[in-house]
């Protein structure tokens, strides 16, 4: 479905903007679809972890609210930071955030019936 691989490339977008926001600079992503889900792992070297990685991560662990999926889609290009994340984790169905040796990693899933 075109809307959900539009969905992926703006919450993949968001993802990476918040590396560039906390400066960090050589950013890896991997995105894997399949039938029922879509992941994206965003992962960077830096020295700290980023000041508001504990607000990210709680948020991320929210529960998904389907119905947010309009009222983000009306704040495209904002920053989540302004939603104090909040709206990044009524989008996503699990995530993992990991700050280990240097390495920052994000990973998000996504549940749903994909096609491709």
């Amino acid at each position: 479905m075109k809307i959900d691989r539009i969905k992926a490339l703006q919450l993949s977008s968001e993802l990476v903007d918040y590396f560039l926001q906390n400066h960090i600079a050589q950013v890896h992503m991997d995105m894997d679809f399949q039938q029922d889900h879509f992941t994206i792992e965003v992962s960077g070297r830096t020295q700290q972890p980023p000041d508001d990685l504990y607000e990210l991560t709680e948020a991320l662990h929210e529960v998904r609210q389907p119905e947010m999926d309009e009222y983000y889609d009306a704040l495209v290009g904002c920053e989540f930071r302004d939603q104090g994340f909040h709206m990044l984790g009524a989008l996503v169905d699990e995530s993992e955030v990991r700050f280990r040796e240097g390495l920052l990693t994000i990973k998000i899933r996504r549940n749903g019936h994909f096609t491709y």
